[in-house]
């Protein structure tokens, strides 16, 4: 599936909204690796307007495999990064639950969810959300 990113248009309504969310239309030939790279940047695009930090950034891309495509167990990032479990999968509950608020951000992990096998923790709020 191919995604194509825009912009959104800036009107009186979407003043209160985050004006700077992408909207994107999926295709059939969107390979995983693309969808990893959009992924990506939908995450940096968080850590630019301040809504992540480098280390949210970092711990979803470890937990989601955008780096290398292998999705990391907390303990595995909890050794090597020198932070406790329960303190990354609260990270990961926040940043999920309360930080990202970008819907387009969900639907395309939604999409991803479909083709790898994601974290319990990541798999569990995108079945709240659907």
């Amino acid at each position: 599936m191919k995604v194509v990113w825009s912009m959104p248009r800036e009107t009186h309504s979407d003043q209160e909204k985050d004006k700077h969310t992408f909207n994107y239309r999926l295709t059939e030939d969107e390979s995983t690796a693309e969808i990893r790279k959009h992924l990506s940047e939908l995450i940096n695009h968080q850590v630019h307007n301040h809504i992540l930090n480098e280390q949210d950034a970092l711990l979803l891309s470890l937990r989601l495999g955008l780096h290398d495509g292998k999705c990391y167990t907390l303990a595995e990032i909890s050794l090597t990064t020198n932070t406790s479990r329960e303190s990354l999968r609260q990270r990961q509950h926040l940043a999920l639950q309360r930080k990202i608020k970008d819907p387009a951000f969900f639907r395309l992990l939604e999409h991803y969810s479909q083709r790898v096998k994601l974290p319990r923790g990541v798999h569990h709020h995108l079945r709240k959300l659907y």
